[in-house]
């Protein structure tokens, strides 16, 4: 049973890029049970890519399985809307 775990960003967030929590919960999980984890992000203000990586962490901030590859994320902007103001 995973339980007191966290995704953890690996990856620096700069400025201009994407922006997001540093570590996000993970649930308590069952050998075998499937999961969704959810990560908010605010988008560059500009069209490009960044990519973001995690791993798995303890409540101390102590990595899961270090060796093991973790998860990444590549957010694309491809269109800036312009907002309608009043």
């Amino acid at each position: 049973m995973w339980s007191g775990r966290y995704l953890q960003r690996m990856t620096i967030a700069s400025q201009g890029l994407c922006q997001s929590p540093n570590r996000i919960p993970i649930p308590e999980t069952a050998p075998g049970e499937v999961i969704d984890l959810e990560v908010t992000f605010k988008t560059p203000s500009l069209p490009g890519s960044c990519r973001t990586d995690w791993k798995m962490v303890d409540d101390r901030g102590k990595l899961i399985y270090p060796t093991l590859s973790g998860l990444y994320s590549i957010v694309q902007v491809v269109q800036i809307q312009q907002r309608a103001y009043d």
